[in-house]
């Protein structure tokens, strides 16, 4: 693997005058809605499009990555790895968990998979308005792409496709050299199998920025379709600590059952429609949470259950 220098550009900015080097503006023109249909078509994406997925692998890695000011990332990369897994890739996500930055545009995410194929995740998108603690989910299935140097979700969550304005970028070594895949969809029929690597880089002075913890989901190709006799069993990827302090917590579940939908339960309520990721918030004292796949062939029998104690 040869060495290469960090691409680390001096005063750019992404309210700077568009470059012909950047096709992909003109080409997502129309994809730069205000940040009320942004949260829209983020709910849709959450409530109708998530919730139909197939089995899935992954995890998280809860160590914070540190955005250094026009530097590599701390660390880099940053690595989750995939085992006991038998099928192959049916689409990737991920989602980076409370994104904290001053002018996001300045932040250049890559992924690289097991195999070695890889995509730009981001790269200068966002414009200069800063974010704060900023769940961003990026897969192929998000119905939006955020925009180049237009005004994106400050806060809150948020889901896009791989959004790069950068046809000439680099990421410094030990990451791949280019060409990046421009979708997730560069995975599939991959073995999902080993280390995937998260590359960060911050390519212009003046600021810093962080992220929480990031974590990947592996939808896995079984064969399955809903069809059948099949119910759906359900499966819990991401729960909080059975002791903590906080009271929000936050789930992540899947299905066995491509195309299945979900109800979850909290406590003594009543089982409601729900998707995935759904986050609680809750009193101090133990609590429960149970959710159960749904299809045509009937609910799971068996939901998950996920039993901790909030402290006071």
């Amino acid at each position: 693997m040869h060495e290469r220098s960090p691409q680390l550009k001096q005063g750019k900015r992404a309210d700077d005058a568009p470059s012909m080097s950047r096709p992909l503006i003109q080409a997502r023109a129309f994809l730069r809605p205000s940040l009320p249909l942004l949260l829209l078509a983020s709910l849709v994406f959450a409530l109708f499009i998530w919730p139909s997925r197939a089995p899935a692998a992954g995890g998280i890695n809860p160590t914070p990555i540190a955005i250094n000011d026009n530097a590599l990332a701390t660390p880099y990369p940053s690595t989750i790895t995939v085992t006991h897994v038998k099928h192959s890739v049916l689409w990737v996500s991920v989602e980076l968990l409370g994104f904290t930055h001053p002018h996001p545009s300045d932040v250049n995410a890559l992924l690289v998979g097991p195999t070695g194929k890889t995509v730009a995740l981001m790269a200068d998108g966002c414009g200069s308005s800063p974010i704060t603690r900023l769940n961003l989910t990026i897969s192929d299935h998000s119905i939006l792409t955020l925009p180049d140097n237009s005004y994106c979700p400050t806060s809150g969550e948020i889901s896009s496709r791989p959004f790069s304005y950068n046809s000439s970028i680099s990421w410094p070594s030990p990451a791949p050299p280019p060409p990046y895949g421009p979708r997730m969809s560069v995975f599939n029929d991959q073995d999902p199998k080993g280390t995937w690597s998260l590359y960060i880089f911050d390519d212009t002075p003046g600021n810093t920025g962080s992220i929480y913890a990031w974590s990947l989901e592996v939808g896995l190709s079984t064969g399955k379709t809903g069809g059948g006799n099949d119910v759906p069993d359900t499966l819990l990827s991401k729960h909080p600590d059975k002791q903590t302090r906080s009271e929000e917590a936050s789930f992540r579940f899947h299905a066995t059952v491509a195309h299945s939908t979900f109800r979850c339960k909290l406590d003594r309520n009543p089982f409601r429609r729900c998707a995935s990721p759904r986050t609680v918030t809750v009193s101090p004292g133990n609590h429960r949470f149970e959710v159960e796949g749904v299809d045509w062939a009937g609910h799971d029998v068996t939901p998950a259950i996920y039993k901790w104690k909030v402290l006071p």
